[in-house]
């Protein structure tokens, strides 16, 4: 017992010790912005066929998108920046106000794709998309092309920003940061700038006008530094 009661002094007195050799430290936040030029346009485009028959319907859309993405290739739309996102087949009812239900009319088969394009290119293809069969155009949103790189910028600004609060906070205090105990960094993903959706006629359309507006890269740390006495 005595043994036990000996060694339980002497790790309490060990304890004790590393915990007075221990650096003190100060949690920070800081937060950087970078804002940038988007120069990335891409557009989510749909072709629509409606029929009685689900395979007539899908038979005319397999042809209506054939013709689309051919004519897609022409006006300069490269492979790797055209994509199918969605391809649906579902049934359409319509409502008797007789019987008072809503009864099959037919099959309504949609595929959505998604291209990219330069900006300065975005406004004349919108425009002649309405000649290419397109039904809708869902969304038109912008982005960076050298994203990885401005989100790389913005973690930098908030390492800087959160460094210069830390020194701010130890004015006075008789303490200097010798070191970086923890770093944890949160990125926020740009939001896209969105056109709303809307149905496109068969007249032709007049070049749009793009106006993209700026892009928000955000990032935020928390920072641990490690402090010693001057």
């Amino acid at each position: 017992m005595k043994k036990l009661f000996v060694l339980l002094i002497f790790f309490f007195v060990l304890a004790t010790n590393a915990n007075a050799n221990e650096n003190a430290t100060l949690s920070v936040s800081g937060h950087g912005i970078i804002t940038a030029i988007p120069d990335i346009a891409s557009i989510d485009i749909s072709i629509i066929s409606q029929s009685p028959d689900p395979a007539k319907a899908m038979f005319v859309l397999s042809k209506k998108a054939n013709d689309v993405v051919k004519a897609l290739f022409k006006l300069g739309i490269k492979k790797d920046n055209l994509s199918t996102t969605n391809l649906t087949l579902e049934p359409v009812y319509q409502y008797d106000d007789k019987t008072k239900t809503n009864n099959l009319a037919g099959y309504k088969a949609k595929e959505t794709f998604n291209i990219k394009s330069s900006i300065d290119k975005m406004g004349f293809l919108i425009s002649k998309v309405s000649e290419l069969g397109i039904d809708e155009i869902n969304r038109i949103y912008f982005e960076s092309s050298n994203i990885s790189n401005l989100k790389l910028k913005a973690i930098e600004k908030a390492m800087e920003d959160a460094l210069l609060k830390a020194q701010s906070a130890l004015i006075n205090t008789g303490y200097q940061i010798i070191g970086i105990k923890n770093i944890s960094i949160t990125e926020k993903t740009p939001a896209p700038i969105y056109f709303d959706k809307f149905m496109l006629n068969k007249s032709s359309v007049p070049s749009v006008p793009i106006e993209a507006g700026r892009l928000n890269i955000e990032a935020s740390v928390s920072v641990i530094y490690i402090l010693e006495k001057k």
